[in-house]
């Protein structure tokens, strides 16, 4: 039965904006953060509490995914630390 105003419309776009929101979580957290939102200032405060930052490539999956592919790759310090005079030239900044 389709005889019945907007609603699927309406509906479809909640499905969109909620597939957007998950798009900018998995790409990193801060993408998709809004502090003005009580659970989401939560997050960070917990986070924060455990020695984390928003900064941290551990909390975004892609780039976590990203660094290991380019380790498996040869590509990169494999698994020691950034500053380690290993890793990508070109991904350096200010190295001449």
């Amino acid at each position: 039965d389709t005889g019945g105003g907007g609603g699927g419309k309406a509906a479809a776009g909640h499905i969109f904006q909620a597939l957007q929101y998950l798009r900018r979580l998995t790409n990193h957290p801060r993408l998709a953060l809004d502090l003005s939102r009580p659970e989401h200032a939560d997050a960070v405060r917990r986070l924060r509490e455990q020695g984390g930052s928003l900064e941290d490539i551990a909390i975004a999956p892609k780039l976590v995914a990203l660094r290991q592919l380019l380790w498996d790759c040869g590509i990169g310090g494999g698994e020691e630390e950034d500053g380690g005079g290993g890793g990508a030239p070109w991904l350096r900044v200010g190295s001449a």
